[in-house]
């Protein structure tokens, strides 16, 4: 999988200052619960953009908790955070302002003019 989980223990590699550290992270080392990625299944690409807008829609559930507890990963990976935790933090924060719906609509808008 190229994603944390919901479902298990993600191992983490992190090179920082020059050091590789490898350890486990768990969805409730973030207030997030354990649920089977099962949930998020899709079987077509409808389905998958459907499951992405209720997700970026803040709407309660599982697309929501893997979107946040994965945008907060690669918030901390990018530096953009100091922890994982407040990287998490700021994915709800700026999914629930509905910025993180609007940029997406603006991406849809601007690549659907090259679309034939």
């Amino acid at each position: 999988m190229d994603e944390v989980s919901l479902g298990a223990a993600t191992m983490v590699g992190e090179l920082k200052d020059g050091k590789i550290t490898e350890y486990e992270i768990h969805p409730e080392d973030f207030g997030l619960r354990m649920v089977s990625n099962r949930g998020l299944k899709v079987d077509s690409a409808l389905e998958s953009r459907d499951m992405v807008i209720e997700a970026l829609s803040n709407k309660e559930g599982t697309p929501r908790e893997i979107v946040t507890l994965n945008a907060g990963v690669a918030l901390y990976a990018a530096n953009v955070v100091s922890s994982i935790g407040e990287g998490i933090k700021r994915a709800r924060e700026v999914i629930a302002s509905g910025a993180a719906r609007d940029k997406l609509d603006a991406f849809a808008r601007f690549t659907s003019q090259f679309a034939r």
